[in-house]
């Protein structure tokens, strides 16, 4: 299986969330200053790099976690936004996995 490592993926993940904060047509609207949201890079066999930002007491919260178990149905932000699939890419933390 071919692979990535965590920070080309985070690269890939903050080059489209530039990108797509600058569309005027993306609906739903996405201010990645104000919102409550994830943005979720998946990879093939279930597994993904997920950006969670949001709110924790008060105050901008940031995570990142990566999965190989992903389900976007379990996620908890408002608005939940699927970058397209790399489908024979995985991430080199799980290349055990083929």
């Amino acid at each position: 299986m071919n692979t990535i490592i965590v920070e080309s993926a985070n690269a890939m993940i903050f080059h489209f969330l530039q990108e797509i904060t600058k569309e005027k047509e993306l609906e739903p609207k996405l201010d990645p200053k104000k919102d409550n949201f994830a943005l979720v890079l998946p990879l093939k066999n279930d597994q993904a790099i997920m950006w969670l930002i949001g709110w924790k007491d008060g105050e901008r919260d940031f995570e990142v976690n990566a999965t190989n178990d992903f389900d976007p149905n379990k996620l908890k932000q408002e608005k939940v936004i699927l970058m397209p699939r790399l489908k024979e890419i995985g991430l080199d933390i799980y290349d055990d996995l083929e």
